[in-house]
């Protein structure tokens, strides 16, 4: 009988073959395609069928898709609407290894593109915050207001952003 190596659920690899590596590649597929990779995965021996004492099955509930709505808040102003959020969201799932690439591509998008400067910004200071609106909000509307009176009246700046 061969021995399974150890894995963590973090190092799981659940692939069907030609189908992406990427996590969060698999958290987007739909259920059925998520299971049948793992069964895929267990019988080619490359995942085991248990991890910490639990079946492996288990731990897919957990492998949901990235959803917008942690964000709601925070983007809830900038985008048209909901679908508008989930495009962003679909961006985001193709490209989040790639940041300069998911810019672009959001910046390219007929709906979303004109906000993507906006979009860009507010996902910056959502990250440096902790996703905290109010700060969110305060922060921008600081940058909108004064900020620019600030930069203009610093010694040693060119009076540019």
């Amino acid at each position: 009988m061969r021995r399974m190596p150890q894995y963590s659920t973090s190092d799981l690899r659940l692939v069907e073959p030609g189908a992406s590596r990427n996590v969060t590649a698999l958290q987007a597929a739909h259920p059925g395609t998520r299971a049948k990779a793992l069964q895929i995965s267990v019988s080619q021996g490359l995942v085991p069928a248990t991890v910490g004492g639990k079946k492996i099955e288990d731990y897919l509930a957990a492998l949901t898709p990235i959803s917008a709505a942690p964000l709601q808040g925070v983007l809830g102003g900038l985008l048209p609407n909901a679908s508008a959020q989930n495009t962003l969201m679909g961006l985001y799932v193709k490209n989040n290894q790639d940041p300069a690439a998911f810019w672009k591509q959001v910046a390219a998008d007929p709906v979303i593109g004109p906000h993507a400067a906006d979009l860009k910004l507010t996902v910056q200071i959502a990250a440096l915050t902790n996703k905290h609106e109010p700060l969110v909000k305060a922060v921008k509307a600081l940058r909108a207001s004064s900020l620019p009176r600030i930069w203009s009246r610093s010694p040693g700046t060119s009076g540019r952003l």
